[in-house]
């Protein structure tokens, strides 16, 4: 995790589930996540039909995630961790849906990353009886020091760009 104070940073945008307590940040909208793969990959290795089916099957990862390599999803009526195996890990979202329409395997996918190629039907959607949770989009500031002018512009332009493409700003 990128430590804005060390580094120097002035903002981050995180997309996540998980704040730290004491995180200083203005959500700026949500995302839903999208278990995708490639037709052929389908064709190939099989539809799974549920989540615990994944461990059959390769799986392209986050780098921040490659050691945990547990993706979640709704079922039963609560969440439920199920453990992946990553073929590949990437720290770019469009690297890993590319690998997807590739068929390299399923990718877990922001909607946003994902809608472009299930538009294009180069990928499609698995598992969605077993909807995957929705994470915040954040501005994560530094608590050290105050937030320029500058700063506050970028995230009320970026917060105003989500709400138009639709991402549920809150």
């Amino acid at each position: 995790r990128l430590n804005l104070i060390e580094e120097g940073f002035d903002l981050s945008i995180r997309i996540t589930d998980r704040l730290e307590p004491g995180d200083i940040v203005r959500k700026l909208g949500t995302c839903r996540l999208f278990a995708v793969a490639a037709p052929d990959y389908l064709a190939r290795h099989g539809r799974p039909a549920h989540p615990t089916d994944l461990k059959h099957h390769e799986c392209l990862n986050y780098t921040l995630d490659a050691g945990n390599s547990t993706w979640w999803f709704q079922a039963a009526g609560r969440l439920e961790p199920v453990a992946v195996r990553s073929r590949i890990s990437a720290n770019n979202g469009e690297a890993l849906i590319e690998a997807a329409a590739a068929g390299m395997g399923i990718a877990l996918q922001p909607d946003f990353i994902a809608e472009p190629f299930l538009a294009a039907g180069t990928v499609e959607t698995i598992l969605e009886p077993f909807a995957q949770p929705s994470l915040g989009i954040y501005a994560l500031l530094p608590s050290n020091r105050y937030v320029s002018y500058r700063v506050r512009v970028l995230i009320d332009f970026l917060a105003a760009r989500l709400q138009e493409a639709g991402l549920n700003t809150g």
